[in-house]
C-alpha cells in the first residue's frame, strides 16, 4: 500500500512515519554514511520534515516501511534552495507550482526486481499527485546512482547544473517538467504504474 500523509508528526504519533524515519536513518546513515541529523539515536529527520513536507510511504499490511519519497514546497526552505543552490547554473526553481522530491529510501530487504517495482510505483503516485494539484515540475538533489536513474526514466528532464563532488560523492540537481503527457511518456518507457490517485486524490493507494 502506498499513502500520501500531509505533515510530519511528532514521534510516536504515526507508526507509519515513524516506521519511515527508523528506514531513512538505517539506509542513509548506518549504510552510506551520510552525516544527517539522527533523533534519539533511531529516526532520521532533518529540518525539512514540516507541516509543510509531503510524504508517499508504501507498506506492507503490518506498516513495515518498504519505500518512500518526501515532497516538499519549493516556495518554502527546501533541501535544494537551503543546501546545495551552488549545485544550479541558474537561479534554483522555485514556486507555489514546483516542489522537491527528496529522501528516496527503498528497503534493503526487497530483492531487486521489487525495488524497480516500487520505485515505478512511488514515482507514478507521485506524478499522479502533481497532475492532481497543478504542479508544474519536480526539482531533486541525486547522487550518481539515483541521477542516472532519474535521467533514464524516460520524462522531460534537465541537469540544473553540471554535477559536482559534494562530500566526496557525484551529485546533481535536476528540473523535472510535470504535464498530462508525462504519464504517457513514462508507460511507454515502461516505467509508469496507474495508481488511481487521480480520481480523487485518494489518502492510501492498492499496492
Amino acid at each position: 500500500m502506498i499513502q500520501i500523509i500531509k505533515g510530519s508528526r511528532a514521534l510516536g504519533a504515526s507508526p507509519i512515519l515513524d516506521n519511515m524515519h527508523r528506514a531513512r536513518k538505517h539506509v542513509f546513515v548506518d549504510l552510506l554514511k551520510w552525516n544527517v541529523p539522527v533523533v534519539r539515536g533511531e529516526f532520521e529527520r532533518d529540518q525539512f520534515d514540516t507541516s509543510d513536507a509531503i510524504y508517499l510511504v508504501s507498506t506492507d499490511d503490518k506498516a513495515a516501511h518498504l519505500g518512500s519519497f518526501r515532497l516538499l514546497p519549493t516556495d518554502r526552505p527546501h533541501l535544494l534552495g537551503a543546501l546545495f543552490a551552488e549545485l544550479c547554473d541558474a537561479p534554483v526553481p522555485t514556486g507555489p507550482d514546483i516542489l522537491e522530491i527528496t529522501r528516496g529510501c527503498l528497503s534493503p530487504r526487497l530483492r531487486a526486481a521489487e525495488r524497480l517495482r516500487l520505485r515505478n510505483r512511488l514515482i507514478s503516485a507521485a506524478v499522479d499527485y502533481a497532475l492532481d494539484n497543478h504542479i508544474s515540475a519536480f526539482t531533486c538533489v541525486a547522487d550518481s546512482g539515483w541521477l542516472s536513474q532519474i535521467l533514464a526514466m524516460g520524462w522531460d528532464c534537465e541537469l540544473l547544473g553540471m554535477p559536482r563532488l559534494v562530500n566526496g560523492v557525484t551529485t546533481g540537481a535536476l528540473r523535472i517538467d510535470i504535464e498530462p503527457r508525462t504519464v504517457d511518456v513514462l508507460r511507454q518507457a515502461g516505467t509508469y504504474i496507474a495508481s488511481g490517485l487521480r480520481n480523487g486524490a485518494a489518502a492510501s493507494l492498492a499496492a
